[in-house]
């Protein structure tokens, strides 16, 4: 999933989060600095390793570039190379770099299956091995590892439904959202129109 995710954030870098794009992250951190000036510790609120960074260059757009990149890969040497890359430690690589673009993305990273993709990656690093010689333990934690995912999951529909509730939007409360809600999807999928219909 961080592998479809990574390739998916590349493209998009530039338009969005670049010098010129649409929600600057250099601009972002500058005026979140600004703001949380008062604080001792401000790079605790929002912890990315983009506070490391000059915010009035390409530095930070280039940063976003190397971490989109740095994720392609472990993904793909984990998929490739399991025996080698599975572990908790690649996990929390994978999870930490989807991590920034969460704190540098603004609200383009705020929809539910960001923070989804976000929780489930911090659990797979605890259900994930923490060396080779520990691949067995694996096993013995897939009936935790399945309840955790449950409670996830369910969470997510329960939270997902009481902010449609407390919206009070007129089309959720008459029950004819449904009748427009898969063509506004953001990823509409060859299905959408027979859900639609």
């Amino acid at each position: 999933i961080y592998l479809i995710s990574f390739l998916s954030l590349y493209g998009q870098i530039q338009g969005l989060w670049g010098n010129d794009g649409i929600f600057p992250s250099n601009f972002f951190l500058s005026k979140l600095k600004e703001t949380l000036k008062t604080y001792k510790y401000y790079y605790l609120f929002y912890p990315t390793i983009a506070w490391l960074f000059d915010y009035n260059t390409y530095a930070i757009e280039n940063l976003l570039y190397v971490l989109c990149l740095t994720g392609i890969i472990i993904s793909i040497l984990i998929i490739v190379y399991n025996e080698h890359f599975l572990n908790s430690f690649f996990f929390f690589i994978l999870w930490y770099i989807h991590y920034n673009f969460i704190v540098l993305g603004q609200i383009i990273m705020r929809f539910a299956w960001d923070g989804l993709l976000s929780e489930i990656g911090f659990i797979s690093v605890f259900f994930a091995p923490f060396s080779l010689k520990s691949i067995n333990y694996i096993f013995q934690l897939n009936n935790i590892a399945f309840y955790v995912l449950k409670f996830i999951l369910a969470k997510f529909m329960v939270s997902t439904g009481i902010n449609i509730i407390g919206s009070q939007c007129p089309y959720w409360t008459s029950f004819i959202v449904l009748s427009f809600f898969f063509q506004g999807q953001p990823l509409l999928s060859s299905l959408s129109f027979y859900f639609h219909y």
